[in-house]
């Protein structure tokens, strides 16, 4: 946290944390900010901020209240934690249907499921999921980095919609 620093002082501090590949969040109200502003990668303006300083910055809080912000960054983190699970979960739930549609055909004499089937299953599987995400605001959040997807979660996300799908590849063979 930097304060009482010149213009030309927030334009240097900016830069060289950027340059280090932090992501830099500024706040200003006057026009000497404006420069440091829009050059971070947040800028945020204050409700009393000049006309400049608004327009240079990416956000504006209403209030005078600068815990607002830490507000805003616990909403913003837990929008991304849900990002992160609808994503799992449709990647998983997606590559198990096309498994038991792939591995009905392979090895089964008939289809396992038909199309109205498939329509039931998807709008069932992810009806159910989609509400509780929705409407849980207790979420914990794990925000380890900016990144809302990464090759490790992809994996996982087809690796047990694979195993979920053969699964039910063999109780549908089973029950044949």
């Amino acid at each position: 946290v930097f304060a009482r620093i010149e213009p030309r002082g927030k334009e240097r501090i900016v830069k060289s944390l950027q340059r280090q590949g932090h992501v830099v969040a500024m706040t200003g109200d006057g026009i000497n900010d404006a420069f440091a502003l829009k050059h971070s990668d947040v800028g945020i303006a204050v409700s009393n901020a000049t006309d400049v300083a608004r327009a240079a910055a990416d956000i504006v809080i209403t209030s005078d209240n600068l815990f607002s912000i830490h507000a805003a960054l616990r909403e913003g983190r837990r929008v991304v934690a849900l990002i992160q699970l609808m994503a799992a979960f449709s990647l998983t739930t997606l590559c198990a249907i096309a498994t038991v549609l792939l591995g009905g055909l392979l090895w089964a004499t008939s289809a396992l499921i038909g199309p109205l089937h498939i329509v039931w299953l998807t709008m069932i599987v992810y009806l159910l999921p989609l509400l509780s995400l929705l409407t849980d605001v207790t979420l914990p959040y794990r925000f380890a980095s900016a990144r809302v997807w990464n090759r490790r979660r992809g994996m996982t996300a087809l690796g047990l919609g694979v195993l979920v799908g053969m699964t039910s590849v063999l109780v549908g063979l089973y029950g044949q």
